[in-house]
């Protein structure tokens, strides 16, 4: 059987933001948020330790950005345009 985290899920809101984003996750508590900038490089790293989580990205300049979520062996990514 699937565990149940394999099929989670989580929305970025506001999108897009002028710095400071809720991340809402879907099944689980725990992982990594990694955010890239277009060229690969890491600009934001944390831990997920709540259902919810508040990132404030106010030193990243304007623009798109991955977003990458991962728990255990699974990971989803998103984009993420900073417009301030």
């Amino acid at each position: 059987s699937v565990p149940e985290a394999a099929n989670f899920s989580f929305e970025v809101y506001p999108n897009p933001s002028e710095g400071k984003v809720t991340v809402n996750f879907d099944n689980i508590s725990h992982g990594n948020i990694m955010i890239y900038n277009l060229i690969g490089e890491v600009v934001y790293s944390s831990s997920i330790n709540s259902i919810s989580q508040s990132l404030d990205l106010n030193h990243l300049q304007n623009g798109s950005y991955i977003m990458r979520v991962s728990h255990e062996n699974r990971v989803k990514s998103t984009k993420l345009m900073l417009v301030k």
